[in-house]
């Protein structure tokens, strides 16, 4: 298979971000995310306004204010430029996927795969995969593990595909491996 790799290194056209945000694909695909973001930037603006007000009201240094305010012009260009990368990176696989006639899927929940990452954890995520024509699949995958202070995520890569005989699953950990 030849694919087509000038997508994922060149600035997309006007076009093909337009069929990018068309294609119903977004940075919040997950249903909860849109509730976070809101709630998020709720709570967000009520400490700004706490913050102010308290600040006005007690007399604070004007030090004080300006370091404030400086930290959430950082703050928010943060969040700003991590929901462009993204929404960059996302179209640029989205263009990738559309180019060689893959299908891109984005933060679908839960798990489709047998095998043993698969299976554990809670708060199962493909965070992005690509779709072949036979079936076969690659992609990033991440789950939940433990509670507070254990509470920890796993992230993986991997690959399925079609076999003509079965084989037991087989997980490759290239982090472990020494000679």
């Amino acid at each position: 298979m030849n694919f087509d790799y000038s997508p994922l290194s060149r600035k997309l056209t006007p076009e093909e971000l337009q069929a990018y945000q068309a294609g119903g694909i977004s940075f919040f695909a997950h249903p909860a995310s849109k509730i976070f973001a809101i709630i998020g930037g709720v709570a967000f603006l009520g400490l700004i306004a706490a913050m102010s007000i308290v600040l006005l009201v007690s007399k604070a240094s004007p030090w004080f204010l300006i370091v404030f305010i400086v930290f959430v012009i950082f703050m928010v260009g943060g969040a700003a430029l991590s929901a462009y990368q993204r929404h960059q990176r996302n179209s640029k696989l989205f263009t990738f996927a559309k180019v060689n006639n893959l299908q891109l899927v984005i933060n679908r929940t839960g798990s489709f795969h047998p095998g043993i990452i698969f299976t554990q954890g809670h708060g199962q995520v493909t965070r992005e995969a690509l779709v072949f024509a036979n079936g076969s699949e690659i992609g990033n995958f991440e789950y939940t593990t433990g509670s507070g202070k254990n509470r920890q995520v796993h992230k993986w890569g991997y690959m399925t595909a079609k076999l003509a005989c079965k084989l037991p699953h087989m997980l490759l950990d290239a982090c472990c491996f020494t000679i």
